[in-house]
């Protein structure tokens, strides 16, 4: 669990979803974290595989978490070491909340490519024609204590995204 001080600042604060297991149930929490940063920079603090709050947050499938970050102001374009955005994580993790949101706020990262040159659309139509890797994310996804990604869910996700009204 992450712990954080909570001194006042006159500089905004930030918000991280941070995932732990309580009571043998898995929730989110959602923490304003005193970080002495400016309003543009907001939610842009990176890990070492360069996720941000956002993108665990639509891992976490806690749709609370999800809406309290993409209701402050961040940018939803920072990506994974792999070039994968925060829509791209949505998609493959079948978080239909979270493509759905995104798609509302910044329609471009349907169309957005990752390191492999695949938008979310071909993604999650790669793991839906491709078992064995979906079933590797679902295997790691289970070490990490997390639920499995179901084939329905990544085809509901296909279908909004085919949707997606190409950007000029």
């Amino acid at each position: 669990m992450l712990r954080t001080s909570r001194v006042k600042y006159s500089q905004p604060m930030l918000s991280f979803a941070t995932y732990q297991k309580s009571r043998g149930k898995k929730s989110c929490q959602c923490y304003a974290n005193v970080v002495n940063i400016d309003a543009v920079h907001g939610l842009r603090i990176q890990d070492w595989h360069g996720m941000t709050a956002l993108h665990s947050a639509v891992k976490s499938q806690v749709n609370s978490c999800v809406d309290a970050l993409l209701d402050h102001p961040c940018s939803l374009a920072n990506i994974t070491s792999d070039g994968r955005s925060p829509m791209h994580t949505a998609s493959w993790s079948g978080n239909i909340h979270a493509v759905e949101r995104l798609l509302q706020l910044v329609p471009e990262l349907a169309w957005q490519r990752d390191d492999q040159g695949m938008s979310p659309l071909e993604l999650v139509e790669f793991l839906i024609k491709t078992p064995l890797e979906l079933t590797a994310i679902n295997n790691q996804r289970a070490q990490n204590g997390r639920r499995f990604v179901s084939k329905q869910e990544l085809l509901s996700v296909a279908r909004i995204l085919e949707q997606a009204a190409p950007v000029q």
